[in-house]
């Protein structure tokens, strides 16, 4: 597998991010498919993969869009060029300590996210139900402290809901494919908005 383009510590990472109008980062993007398909959709928009390891992502880095780069790091220490900068973050089916990280209140995370979400940004963030599993927390606990997360971050308004095995099987990712197929078939989706000017923060559809 070749290694796509990193973010950081690329001389130029700044330059990068200033060539779209918005900037998305998909957090724990895994084999980066979610990440492919949001950069397929919208030349104009950024798109950044994150994770710690990179190892399932498939395919030659130059049949991929400009417009999407994957960044090699923990969610706690993204790179300082995307400060003030970014949109809307994602986080879909994570799991070991991002999960618990956002799960339990890590303040080195939460600190980090808040630093690169821009001014009416907004974050999503979906968890499946088998994930729970050893972290103390049932789905709606879940719900609770990802809704905690988003006003920490300044978004005065939250939705949350469930998704079923039919919303996991259509869902574009790899991952929730297989929860979809899955004995626990089910998953809590929160989603935050937050304030442009003093008002409130459109909702990610």
């Amino acid at each position: 597998m070749e290694q796509l383009a990193l973010l950081a510590p690329a001389p130029g990472s700044e330059a990068w991010c200033a060539r779209f109008n918005e900037l998305h980062v998909d957090l724990g993007t895994g084999d980066a498919r979610y990440a492919l398909r949001l950069a397929r959709q919208r030349a104009d928009l950024g798109v950044v993969g994150v994770d710690t390891c990179l190892d399932h992502v498939r395919g030659h880095a130059r049949r991929w869009p400009a417009n999407l780069a994957l960044v090699q790091c923990d969610a706690a220490a993204l790179p300082d060029a995307l400060d003030g900068r970014v949109n809307r973050i994602s986080v879909n089916f994570p799991y070991g300590r991002l999960l618990t990280g956002l799960l339990d209140g890590d303040e080195a995370l939460r600190a980090r996210l808040g630093a690169v979400l821009a001014m009416g940004g907004g974050i999503e963030v979906r968890i499946n139900a088998s994930a729970l599993a050893g972290t103390g927390h049932s789905l709606a606990t879940a719900e609770e402290a990802l809704s905690n997360v988003c006003r920490c971050l300044g978004c005065d308004s939250v939705r949350c809901r469930r998704l079923d095995a039919a919303e996991l099987r259509r869902f574009p990712s790899t991952w929730a494919k297989r929860i979809g197929f899955g004995r626990e078939a089910v998953a809590i989706e929160v989603v935050g908005g937050c304030r442009v000017d003093g008002a409130p923060g459109a909702l990610p559809p």
